[in-house]
């Protein structure tokens, strides 16, 4: 009787691993690089397409990626603003780039903010530069055409990374 006890007990330890396992890959993917969305939101891009399907990506240099192939498609385009964590307009937005908070683990920060005070105030404890929409595109550009940015590789569940060269998917550089 002991045994089986043990048993049962192990077995239901062995499924509540897997099960904990199986629901990391619950998450939503960016859909340029496959990094998860939800271990990199702040930095989170949604653009809806002429059509209304939506494109979720993990970060402005991967919905670069998005507006480089779908041109005049765009309708419209969702950032996170990052003091709030709500939805609001990109295109309205003030974007902090080059600061020293990472956001996908394969670009340097550019997040976004509703209002240039916090912004301000971002960059005084984290650094980087105020940009607005247009100016943060032409330096997404920038990157794009040095080739800073590398297109997706190995994306897939099997080998669990999102790049050759990079960490499994999700996981946060420290």
């Amino acid at each position: 009787m002991n045994r089986r006890k043990i048993l049962m007990t192990v077995l239901g330890v062995v499924l509540g691993m897997v099960f904990i396992v199986a629901s990391g890959w619950a998450g939503e993917l960016c859909e340029i690089c496959g990094t998860d969305i939800d271990d990199f939101s702040v930095g989170q891009v949604t653009i809806t397409l002429r059509d209304r399907s939506t494109v979720t990506t993990c970060s402005m240099i991967c919905a670069g990626k998005v507006l480089e192939e779908h041109g005049h498609g765009i309708r419209k385009i969702n950032a996170i603003d990052y003091s709030s964590g709500k939805t609001l307009d990109a295109r309205k937005a003030y974007f902090v780039t080059g600061s020293s908070v990472e956001t996908a683990v394969h670009t340097k920060s550019r997040l976004a903010f509703l209002n240039q005070r916090y912004a301000s105030r971002f960059i005084s404890r984290y650094g980087g530069y105020i940009r607005d929409y247009h100016a943060t595109l032409k330096n997404i550009e920038s990157t794009l055409e040095a080739k800073e940015f590398i297109p997706k590789l190995n994306k897939s569940k099997d080998n669990g990374k999102c790049f050759a060269c990079h960490e499994k998917i999700g996981k946060r550089r420290r």
